[in-house]
């Protein structure tokens, strides 16, 4: 952590630093206070005057705070972890300063009007978000292989009712189901076209069209999973 902060010292003149605790963890919660205070000792011991902050976590919440996982803040602690970054940035916001610019490069100036629409080879940019962290790359340029419309991928609504062919996306799903090759290098197999039809009795059928590997699925066919996702296996 050192090194880290002083190569960002070294590398952008006038920053400012806020360096953050861990977050409790419920399986390993000694460690995270352990590594927490060496945060804090290294905050207080070597960068007494400089400008850094500290975002204290660790303190802040609590293992009620997680979710299931025991790691990660639940809805209550992601409120007190916004409010902690947030005093901590306050206590130094006299201190914060507007990046820099090198390299004569102009953060304020465009090269293209400023639209959401992105036109190819005439993006913003280049920019810095702050001196020492950006790099002039060129503009950026789309770049893709038109692989043309599927016009035989037809949806077969069948009698489903609007609540389902209203969200199509939601009832399809691409799948290897039929194995032309079992050697295939799992980027050169095929997915398969899996449409999922719920029936007016709450079961489900299952349907696959075999991707043909020209751009093209084959007819429409029926599977059998065995099992029935609303109630489960049959058997």
């Amino acid at each position: 952590m050192k090194l880290m902060i002083d190569d960002i010292f070294s590398s952008v003149p006038g920053v400012t630093v806020i360096l953050s605790t861990l977050v409790p963890s419920r399986d390993h919660n000694a460690c995270s206070k352990t590594i927490s205070q060496q945060y804090r000792d290294l905050l207080k011991n070597t960068y007494k005057d400089a400008r850094i902050g500290l975002a204290d976590i660790e303190t802040a919440l609590s293992l009620s705070d997680l979710v299931g996982d025991g790691i990660h803040p639940n809805d209550n602690g992601y409120k007190i972890f916004a409010g902690v970054w947030w005093n901590a940035i306050s206590k130094l916001e006299d201190k914060i300063q507007p990046p820099g610019t090198s390299n004569g490069i102009d953060d304020t100036s465009v090269s293209s009007p400023k639209t959401c629409t992105k036109v190819a080879g005439n993006a913003r940019g280049p920019v810095q978000s702050q001196k020492g962290a950006g790099h002039d790359d060129g503009k950026y340029v789309h770049n893709r292989i038109e692989r043309g419309a599927i016009l035989s991928a037809r949806i077969e609504k069948r009698a489903d009712p609007p609540s389902v062919t209203d969200n199509i996306p939601w009832h399809m799903f691409f799948a290897n189901v039929v194995v032309n090759n079992p050697n295939f290098l799992r980027s050169e197999i095929r997915d398969d076209w899996i449409r999922i039809y719920h029936g007016t009795d709450g079961k489900n059928i299952y349907y696959y069209r075999q991707n043909n590997g020209d751009g093209t699925f084959g007819p429409s066919t029926t599977f059998d999973v065995d099992m029935d996702c609303n109630s489960g296996p049959r058997k």
